[in-house]
C-alpha cells in the first residue's frame, strides 16, 4: 500500500510497503496520474496505489512517468490497462515476480 505525503518543495514523497520503494517526484506529475487513475476507478486507495506503481515503474524502467500515461490511456478498457501495467512491471523482476517463482516450485505437478 502507498503512503503519500506532500512537501513544501512542490514534491511528493511516495513510498509503497509492497514494493518497499521511496521516491520522490514532482507534485504535479503526481497529481495527473493520480487524478487518472481516480477518474477510471472512483477510489482512493487504488488511485494511489496504481499511481505509486507507475511511478515505481518509471523510476526502475528510466521511463517519463507521464509518456507512461499517455500509454495507459490509450488502453481501450480496465483489462488492456492492467495488462499494459503488468508488462512495464515484467520488465524488470518485481518482488510479484520473485512470488510467483517461490509458490511455482512448491506446486508442480509430477
Amino acid at each position: 500500500m502507498a503512503t503519500i505525503t506532500y512537501r513544501p518543495d512542490q514534491t511528493v514523497l511516495i513510498y509503497d510497503s509492497f514494493y518497499n520503494m521511496n521516491a520522490v517526484v514532482n507534485a504535479s506529475d503526481y497529481d495527473v496520474v493520480y487524478s487518472y487513475f481516480y477518474g477510471v476507478s472512483d477510489n482512493r486507495t487504488i488511485a494511489g496505489n496504481y499511481a505509486a506503481i507507475l511511478f515505481n515503474i518509471a523510476q526502475q524502467g528510466g521511463y517519463n512517468v507521464i509518456e507512461l500515461l499517455q500509454i495507459i490511456k490509450g488502453a481501450n478498457d480496465t483489462l488492456q490497462m492492467n495488462s499494459l501495467i503488468c508488462y512495464y512491471l515484467n520488465t524488470f523482476k518485481s518482488k510479484a515476480w520473485y512470488h510467483s517463482k517461490k509458490s511455482s516450485s512448491k506446486s508442480k505437478i509430477t
